[in-house]
C-alpha cells in the first residue's frame, strides 16, 4: 500500500511541476514608449513594486527582449484575476532617511536621493498620484500633471528638544503641496489628510470630483494576498517506539529504530502580513512523509534457548503545521527563518515475527503480531530557507512525541528535511 501510494504521489507532484516550469509567467500588457507608442504584447511577471530596473517584454509578433527603465514611459499589465496595474518609468527624488523611531535624528530638511523608479499609478487623471515603496518599506508619493515632472508629496518625521523632553514631530510639506494643486476647488484647500495611500487616494480623487475631471484608472489591491505552494523534498527521520509500562515476558519493545530516508510531498497556502521589503507570511501546510525500518533482536532465555524477534515497519504521516516564515533581506535572492507547531497523524503497519529457537535448532513457535497502530503526535518545526522568485529552498529540524495507541506505547521521531517549494 505504501509504496503504490508514494509512486502515485510522486507521479502527479512531477505531472505539477513540470506543467509549472513549462510556462513562462506572461501577463497581458502594454509598454508606452516615449515617442507616444503602444506595444501590445506580454510582459514577465516581476513584484513591480520591488522596482526592478528593467522589465520583460514580447511584443505580439516579437521576440522576448528586455527594457530598461529609461527605454520607456510607462507600461500597464492585466493580472489573472482581472485587475489592472500601472506603472510608470520616472526620474524623481526622494527622502532615503528612515522613520523608525529608534533612527530618527533632529534635522527637519530631507535627506534626498535621486533615481530612476517605477511608480504605481494609484489614480489616473489629468492629475495623477502614485507611489515608491522604498527598501525599508516606506512609502513616497508623487503628484504629476500631464506633460509635467512629478512632484515629491514630503513627509518627514523628526525629534525636538524642549522642557518636557524629546518630543516626536513631522514635516507635512505635503500638505502645502497637496493646496498648490487644489486651488481651482477651495472646498479642497487647508485639508489636513494622512499621509498614507487610502486617504491619499480619496483626496485626489474628491478633488477631480470637485474640479469636474474625469478619473481615468484607479488602482485596486488585491483583497487576500494567498499564494497556494507546492513542495517536495526529502525526509531523514529518525524514530523510537518505547513503552510507559514494563514488557509482559516474551514481549519486546523496539526502542530507537534508527535512520530512514524517503521523500516527501506538500502544499501550503499562504497570507503575507506585512507590506514591507522584508515580509513574514503565515503558511497552512500538509505535509505527506513516511519512514520504514526493519531490524531484529533476539536474546538467550532460560535453557539455552534463542528468543528471536523480527520486524518491519512503515508508516504514512500527514503532518499540519502552521508556520512563521519571515524574510531577513530584500535582496533578490532573499534568506528567511522558519519556525512553528506541528501536528501529525499517523498510521502504521507493524508486523513482528517472534520465534523461539531451542539449544538443539528446533522452533518451537513462530508468531506473527499486527499491531496495527494508529496515533497522533505533537512537536515543533524550525529552519532557515532561501527564496528566488517562485522557488524557496529550505532546511528544517522537526521533533514530535505522542501515543501510538491507546495503551502504553508511545512514539517520538526528529526527522531533518529538505523541501522545495514552487509559488503557483
Amino acid at each position: 500500500m505504501f509504496k503504490t501510494t508514494s509512486n502515485f504521489l510522486l507521479f502527479l507532484f512531477c505531472l505539477l511541476t513540470a506543467n509549472l516550469f513549462s510556462q513562462e509567467y506572461l501577463y497581458d500588457g502594454e509598454v508606452r514608449t516615449y515617442d507616444g507608442k503602444v506595444l501590445k504584447g506580454k510582459i514577465l511577471a516581476e513584484n513591480w513594486q520591488e522596482n526592478p530596473k528593467s522589465i520583460g517584454f514580447t511584443a505580439e509578433g516579437g521576440s522576448a527582449k528586455t527594457l530598461s527603465l529609461g527605454q520607456f514611459e510607462s507600461f500597464s499589465v492585466t493580472r489573472p484575476d482581472g485587475r489592472q496595474e500601472k506603472y510608470r518609468s520616472r526620474m524623481v527624488a526622494y527622502d532615503e532617511s528612515s522613520q523608525e523611531l529608534a533612527r530618527l535624528d533632529n534635522q527637519q530638511q530631507p535627506l534626498l536621493k535621486t533615481d530612476s523608479l517605477l511608480l504605481l499609478v494609484l489614480v489616473e487623471s489629468e492629475l495623477s498620484l502614485m507611489l515608491f515603496t522604498d527598501t525599508r518599506g516606506r512609502e513616497h508619493f508623487y503628484l504629476e500633471k500631464k506633460g509635467v515632472a512629478p512632484e515629491y508629496l514630503l513627509y518627514r518625521e523628526y525629534l525636538i528638544d524642549g522642557r518636557a523632553g524629546t518630543k516626536r514631530v513631522a514635516n507635512k510639506a505635503y500638505l502645502y503641496t497637496l493646496d498648490q494643486h487644489f486651488q481651482d476647488c477651495p472646498a479642497m484647500t487647508g485639508n489636513s489628510t494622512d499621509y498614507n495611500q487610502k486617504d491619499l487616494t480619496n483626496s485626489v480623487k474628491d478633488y477631480l470630483t470637485c474640479s469636474g475631471k474625469n478619473t481615468t484608472f484607479e488602482y485596486k489591491k488585491m483583497k487576500k494576498e494567498l499564494r497556494f505552494w507546492l513542495y517536495t523534498g526529502v525526509n531523514a527521520n529518525f524514530a523510537s517506539i518505547t513503552s510507559t509500562e514494563n514488557n509482559e515476558p516474551n514481549e519486546f519493545t523496539p526502542g530507537d529504530l534508527g535512520t530512514s530516508v524517503k521523500p516527501l510531498f506538500g502544499i501550503a497556502l499562504a497570507r503575507k502580513f506585512n507590506k514591507t521589503k522584508r515580509p513574514t507570511y503565515l503558511h497552512t501546510e500538509l505535509m505527506l512523509r513516511q519512514f520504514e525500518y526493519d531490524w531484529t533482536y533476539s536474546e538467550i532465555i532460560t535453557g539455552g534457548a534463542q528468543l528471536i524477534f523480527d520486524g518491519n515497519l512503515k508508516s504514512l504521516c500527514i503532518d499540519i503545521s502552521p508556520v512563521v516564515k519571515h524574510s531577513l533581506s530584500n535582496g533578490s535572492i532573499q534568506p528567511y527563518i522558519v519556525a512553528g507547531p506541528t501536528i501529525s497523524l499517523m498510521g502504521f503497519d507493524f508486523d513482528m515475527t517472534k520465534r523461539t529457537v531451542t539449544s538443539t535448532g528446533e522452533w518451537e513457535d513462530d508468531i506473527t503480531f499486527y499491531p496495527g497502530l494508529r496515533g497522533s503526535q505533537f512537536g515543533l518545526t524550525g529552519g532557515m530557507g532561501l527564496r528566488y522568485k517562485r522557488l524557496t529552498g529550505e532546511l528544517r529540524y522537526r521533533w514530535g512525541t505522542g501515543f501510538t495507541d491507546s495503551t502504553s506505547k508511545t512514539s517520538s521521531d526528529q526527522s531533518v528535511m529538505f523541501v522545495l517549494g514552487f509559488c503557483l
